[in-house]
């Protein structure tokens, strides 16, 4: 007969909760499954992408910071503690974080997507910074090209430059490639309706609250009068 411990326990609970939305649950359960076992960083990393989900950027930065304790140069902390950091306003850290995580493993995507949007609102997106963060954007692109979270970092730099006419086309290319990402769908409304097309707009919110209705900022975009 098979036991599971009472740590793991705890944990599959907390997945089960965080899955159902019922952050406080989940959060419980975490804590419960620490207390059984601290030394698991599995339980702190839960623990921290819950924490920040429920809007506890310290509460979050702590858990991670429990993981980087343990070892510092945890990846997914270095990584994952980047958006707490930058809640709180410690940019400086969230980036050193970050470059590490992307040092230590350069196909660490969601490192990078976290590096190019610190080097973008840093202003590293022209001259010799803005070819590095070219160069990192084609690092993520062959990494990931189907993840619209780099594109999304793609659209941010061609408008922090001022290149506004290539962004309608760049989500406009995506959503033809890859029609069933419920995200991709979502950022092409996004722009969309920024470029001032809230027909496009319009369409684009609608279909991708067709593929996934249950998604919660899907479902606060399709409330937005512009989008009917």
């Amino acid at each position: 007969m098979y036991f599971v411990n009472q740590g793991t326990k705890f944990h599959i609970l907390g997945l089960i909760a965080e899955c159902q939305q019922s952050w406080q649950d989940a959060s419980t359960a975490f804590e419960e499954a620490i207390h059984i076992e601290p030394e698991n960083v599995s339980h702190w990393y839960a623990l921290g992408r819950v924490a920040f989900t429920r809007g506890e950027a310290d509460q979050s930065l702590y858990a991670f910071n429990m993981a980087l304790d343990m070892n510092p140069l945890d990846p997914i902390a270095l990584t994952f503690s980047y958006d707490a950091l930058h809640a709180l306003g410690h940019d400086t850290e969230a980036l050193r974080r970050v470059a590490c995580a992307v040092e230590l493993d350069s196909a660490n995507v969601p490192a990078l997507r976290r590096l190019i949007e610190a080097r973008i609102r840093m202003g590293w997106h022209h001259g010799k910074e803005g070819q590095k963060t070219w160069r990192l954007l084609g690092q993520a692109q062959r990494r990931a090209a189907g993840d619209p979270e780099v594109h999304e970092c793609l659209a941010q730099y061609y408008m922090a430059r001022g290149e506004w006419d290539k962004v309608p086309q760049l989500w406009q290319n995506f959503t033809i490639q890859y029609p069933c990402s419920p995200t991709g769908w979502q950022y092409a409304a996004k722009w969309h309706q920024a470029t001032g097309d809230d027909l496009n707009a319009r369409v684009a919110i609608q279909q991708a609250y067709h593929l996934q209705p249950d998604h919660p900022d899907i479902r606060k975009a399709m409330q937005v009068p512009a989008y009917g």
